[in-house]
C-alpha cells in the first residue's frame, strides 16, 4: 500500500478523441466524445477527498485496523494511515501525437503511461511513487482487448515493468516504475460495465475507475508480486487487476465491494 496521498494523471490517447474544448466546470471536453465521457471522469477524481465524501477514508480505516493484528476489533493508536487525497486529479493530458491503436496492446498502454509521465515531469522514482495514470482509449478501440469475444473485463491495473503484459511484456521506463490503468471506452458496453447502475449512463466509469484507483492506491505494482500475494492481486478470471464484467451486477457495487476486497487483501500483508 502506499501511505502517500495519491496523484491521478488522466491521458485521453489517440486523435479518435477529436477537438479539445473546455465546458463551464473547466473540464476538458472531446467532440470525438459521444457520451460526454471525459468530464465526468475528471470530476469524480477531482472530487476524491473533498467536500466531506467518506469513500476515500474506506481503504485507509480498514488497513490501519488490519495493520494492528488479523481479527483486531479497533484500529490501533500508532498503525500507519494510507495517503488520503484532497483533489486527487493531478493533471490531464490529451495525447493527439497520433491515433490510438485500435487494439492496444498491454505493452503500448504501458508504454504510453512512460511517455504520460515524462509528459508531467515526473522523471524519477520519487515523483512516480504516489502517482497512477489512467488511459482512457477513445471509443470504437478495443485496448488489451476489450469488447472482443475474448475480452470480458471493463478495466484492468498494472506497471510498465509486468513481464507478463501482452504484445511483448515490460515496457522500459527512465523514470522508475509506472503505475496505471487501462481505462477502455466503456459506455461502448453499456450496462455490462455498470452503465446506469446507480443514476445515469456514466456510472461505470466512476464504478469501474473507482475500483481500479483504489487498487492502484494500496498496491500499484500487482505484475511484480508472486506468489501468495500475486494470487490475491488478480480477480478469478486469472488475470491482473481485472474487473470482469460479471462482478458488475446490482448489490454488489459500491464503498461495501471495495471493503469486502480491501479486508480480503490487507488481511494478507500481515500473514
Amino acid at each position: 500500500m502506499t501511505s502517500g496521498a495519491p496523484k491521478v494523471y488522466v491521458v485521453f490517447w489517440g486523435t479518435q478523441w477529436g477537438t479539445e474544448g473546455t465546458n463551464s466546470n473547466g473540464y476538458a471536453t472531446f467532440t470525438g466524445d459521444p457520451r460526454n465521457a471525459a468530464p465526468y471522469i475528471q470530476a469524480w477524481i477531482k472530487g476524491l477527498g473533498t467536500n466531506g465524501e467518506l469513500w476515500s477514508g474506506g481503504d485507509d480505516s480498514v488497513l490501519r485496523w488490519i495493520a494492528g493484528a488479523v481479527g483486531a476489533t479497533s484500529c490501533p493508536s500508532g498503525a500507519p494511515h494510507v495517503g488520503y487525497p484532497s483533489g486527487a486529479l493531478t493533471g490531464i493530458w490529451y495525447d493527439n501525437s497520433g491515433a490510438s491503436p485500435s487494439q492496444a496492446s498491454g505493452n503500448q498502454l504501458a508504454a504510453e503511461a512512460v511517455r504520460a509521465a515524462g509528459h508531467f515531469g515526473n522523471t524519477t522514482q520519487a515523483s512516480n511513487r504516489y502517482a497512477q495514470y489512467v488511459i482512457v482509449s477513445p471509443t470504437g478501440t478495443h485496448p488489451d482487448g476489450f469488447n472482443t469475444p475474448g475480452g470480458g473485463f471493463c478495466a484492468w491495473h498494472d506497471y510498465n515493468g509486468d513481464t507478463t503484459l501482452s504484445g511483448g511484456g515490460a515496457a522500459p521506463s527512465p523514470y522508475g516504475d509506472i503505475a496505471f490503468t487501462n481505462m477502455p471506452y466503456v459506455s461502448d458496453l453499456g450496462a455490462s460495465c455498470g452503465a446506469n447502475f446507480v443514476s445515469n449512463s456514466l456510472d461505470g466509469y466512476s464504478i469501474v475507475g473507482g475500483h481500479e484507483y483504489a487498487e492502484n492506491h494500496h498496491r500499484p505494482e500487482p505484475g511484480r508480486r508472486m506468489g501468495q500475494q500475486h494470487r490475491l492481486f488478480v480477480h478469478r478470471t486469472g488475470e491482473r487487476g481485472r474487473v470482469r464484467m460479471d462482478q458488475l451486477r446490482p448489490g454488489r457495487l459500491g464503498i461495501g465491494d471495495l471493503l469486502h476486497r480491501f479486508v480480503r487483501d490487507a488481511e494478507h500483508l500481515v500473514e
